[in-house]
């Protein structure tokens, strides 16, 4: 038996982990690291199970190949060789703009990003989708009208706050490191916690108050907090004095946002209303944290730039108790235009812009099926879901099926990988050196901790870098979009192939090196301290000095947005006749992590499929029992899913958790068998964020209707390839030993590619 040393990558809160392996390098068990020093031995089920994940029997050890509909097992030349020619012929025939490349999760190790990013701008494409696109554009687009650059979200300073809003955010589940210093709230008479949300939540149940709002108006509660602050002097007139320009013009946008005209809207009383912002103005420091309930809901780039004018012009923006910002090895917005500059991309099918470098997944499905030039022909999918993940299944699935060639990378067969010409098998964060600057948004100080692996790569899997480094060059491509980075490590390599020593230049490990110097630290220092390092050196971040408008005020007065203020109606919503109740589906789970953490015993044993939470009064007209499935319908798709009565749910809202709908990872799994239902179904492509494009998580219309008795049972939709139940031929190459076995007949690719391989077989 020996421990390892690491970290959790699942989520954002970067728990330290000691795991134990015995002595065939298998994960045995895993504890909190008390001796981390940022999270000092806090762990959750997510990382506690990551055992079961990480040595799952499905892992994917060898690359894949389709041949006459069924995958099969093929060398890394042959896979390299496979995937380079086929880019480089769609890139030919229809220029570089039909290539796309989605990335994805927290699956997966930091430096992806980058090293996928810079391999699509040496290919010439610039079309990225990433969770930029699904959860944060909206954010740093505010950020950058307001102070001129995109990352000035900091981590919630919850132990020193003495007023905490929450809205759409669950920390209990999503970020449960946080719960010591919000229970520590709660009990405090001194302090206040209070929840804004349609559900009454974990964290709701904790709170000080929960206050249950209609779903979609989350920016009338917040314009009318800002009126109730601004008309009453309540901010700072120092800051806005010293830091700000166009408060005037904000007063005179939310003036008629007052208690009694949003209590019509929100559903919140006006004497409610007037009791927050009151308290969160008065009782300082105090903070305001909204996430995936707010953000994937309509409004959602205005509610990031009310909430943060509203913190900056109280003085929390970088206070202790408000939001404390702390760029670790990195601070992005200082590279931000080096790396984002220029012309940005345009969709070419809605007129969204890329924020940051990535584009809109709600674009994505007619970027592939809308002809014409630059129509998306090939796909990259590394690390995420997109037939899960993003929006309007059915629809992705006819466009992936549209596609002429299509590769997964990733550590099991996914949705993604059952449709793909290649899956190409990436080993696991904890199998390759990974270091935590991408995650300092939820960091109170400024740590970082470099993690080795704790294992060799399972199998044949490869790191990310590896496989975008060698189809790189299989195509001619500069490994980066910098000419001198590109012929540096050429250079490198060559002196040491004349020194004689094996291999190449492990590419990762080298900028690991770089960000260290950009920390001010080293990745000695970092190797000396396993357990993390607080960088002490130097001043903390001082907020302000981040600002980097031309006249260093921070822009309030954003005339898009005013304007988009000025089109807000505030009469009550409006019931849709056709589909009356409200989905919501960011309702986050222990169970799984979205659909990237499939320990199958754990989810069985636990969560084995979702259901939809449906308040009694809403089941009572359609004599619905609790447990029973029902037809549920939006207009992009439908689905039988049982019922779950809680009146932790607004009457008229549900809550569909994502992560579900998902084939087992078992690749000798040809049964089609779905487990739990894709919220994913029922979610919209077609509209979103008006300045983002960011999809509508929560707020879609639906309805739900009682499946007759003797009604014959309704087909699930699905998004992915129907397979077939026989058993497959066994696989051309032999499997090694103590390794999961190679993939069988997985049916069937898309049309087009179908084709293609017939005409090449046919030649």
């Amino acid at each position: 038996m020996q421990e390892r040393i690491t970290a959790c990558f699942l989520c954002g809160c970067h728990c330290g982990l000691i795991m134990t392996l015995d002595e065939n390098d298998r994960i045995v068990k895993i504890r909190g690291d008390k001796d981390n020093l940022h999270s000092r031995g806090h762990i959750c089920n997510k990382g506690l199970n990551q055992g079961g994940h990480f040595d799952s029997p499905h892992r994917l050890t060898v690359p894949l190949k389709r041949e006459s509909g069924r995958l099969v097992e093929i060398s890394w030349d042959e896979a390299i060789d496979g995937v380079a020619r086929e880019l480089l012929r769609v890139r030919n025939r229809y220029g570089p703009r039909s290539i796309a490349v989605a990335i994805g999760g927290s699956g997966h190790p930091t430096a992806q990003y980058m090293f996928a990013f810079q391999w699509a701008r040496s290919m010439g494409t610039r079309n990225l989708f990433s969770p930029v696109g699904l959860e944060l554009s909206s954010k740093y687009l505010a950020n950058q009208k307001l102070f001129g650059c995109f990352q000035m979200d900091g981590c919630p300073d919850y132990g020193h706050s003495k007023y905490i809003l929450l809205m759409g955010t669950n920390p209990l589940i999503s970020w449960p490191m946080h719960r010591k210093h919000l229970a520590e709230a709660a009990k405090d008479p001194e302090r206040t916690l209070v929840v804004v949300d349609p559900r009454r939540t974990e964290t709701g149940r904790l709170a000080d108050k929960h206050i249950p709002i209609r779903p979609s108006t989350d920016i009338y509660f917040i314009l009318s907090l800002l009126q109730v602050i601004t008309s009453e002097n309540l901010y700072s007139q120092v800051i806005v004095s010293k830091h700000t320009r166009g408060l005037e013009r904000v007063k005179r946008a939310v003036a008629r946002f007052t208690p009694k005209a949003v209590e019509r809207v929100t559903g919140i009383p006006s004497q409610t209303i007037l009791e927050v912002a009151r308290g969160f103005a008065t009782r300082r420091p105090s903070v305001l944290t909204y996430d995936m309930g707010v953000i994937a809901n309509r409004h959602s780039t205005l509610v990031s730039w009310a909430v943060q004018t509203l913190m900056f012009i109280l003085g929390n923006s970088g206070a202790k108790g408000g939001t404390l910002l702390n760029p670790t090895l990195i601070n992005f917005n200082q590279s931000e235009e080096r790396s984002f500059g220029g012309d940005r991309y345009i969709s070419r099918v809605r007129d969204y812009p890329e924020i940051c470098g990535f584009m809109p997944v709600t674009v994505l499905q007619d970027e592939i099926l809308t002809p014409g030039p630059g129509q998306i022909r090939a796909m990259i999918v590394s690390g995420c879901n997109p037939l899960r993940g993003y929006t309007n299944s059915n629809k992705m699935e006819k466009a992936f099926q549209d596609l002429e060639l299509l590769v997964s990378i990733d550590p099991f067969l996914t949705e993604v990988g059952r449709m793909a010409q290649y899956v190409l098998p990436v080993c696991s964060f904890h199998e390759q050196d990974n270091i935590s600057f991408g995650f300092h948004g939820l960091f109170p100080e400024r740590f970082v901790q470099l993690t080795k692996k704790i294992r060799e790569p399972l199998g044949q899997s490869r790191p990310e870098w590896k496989i975008y480094s060698d189809i790189g060059k299989r195509m001619g491509l500069n490994f980066m979009d910098a000419a001198p980075v590109h012929y540096g490590f050429e250079l490198a390599d060559k002196i040491r192939r004349f020194l004689g020593k094996p291999g190449e230049i492990n590419r990762q490990e080298a900028f690991y090196r770089l960000f260290a110097r950009a920390g001010r630290t080293s990745f000695a220092e970092l190797e000396a301290h396993p357990h993390g390092l607080v960088l002490t050196k130097g001043k903390p971040t001082d907020f302000l000095s981040e600002i980097r408008t031309p006249d260093k005020k921070v822009h309030l007065d954003i005339p898009e947005f005013l304007a988009a203020v000025d089109r807000l109606s505030l009469s009550p919503p409006k019931k849709n006749s056709r589909y009356p109740l409200t989905l919501s589906t960011t309702a986050r789970t222990m169970a799984n992590v979205n659909a990237i953490y499939r320990n199958e015993p754990w989810v069985a044993k636990h969560m084995p499929e979702n259901s939809l939470l449906i308040h009694p009064k809403d089941a009572t007209p359609l004599r619905v029992r609790d447990g029973e499935r029902v037809r549920m319908a939006s207009r992009s798709g439908a689905a039988d899913v049982p019922v779950s009565f809680t009146e932790d749910v607004l009457p008229g809202t549900v809550y569909l958790s994502h992560g579900w709908g998902l084939h087992s990872r078992d690749p000798k799994d040809t049964s089609g068998k779905l487990q739990g239902t894709a919220a994913a179904l029922f979610l919209p492509d077609d509209e979103g964020d008006e300045f983002t494009g960011l999809p509508f998580y929560s707020g879609v219309p639906c309805k739900i209707e009682k499946i007759k008795a003797g009604a014959p049972k309704a087909k699930k939709k699905r998004a992915s390839t129907k397979t077939k139940k026989k058993a497959a031929s066994k696989p051309t190459k032999k499997k090694a030993a103590g390794k999961p076995a190679g993939q069988k007949a997985i049916k069937k690719p898309g049309k087009k590619i179908a084709k293609k391989t017939a005409k090449k077989k046919a030649r």
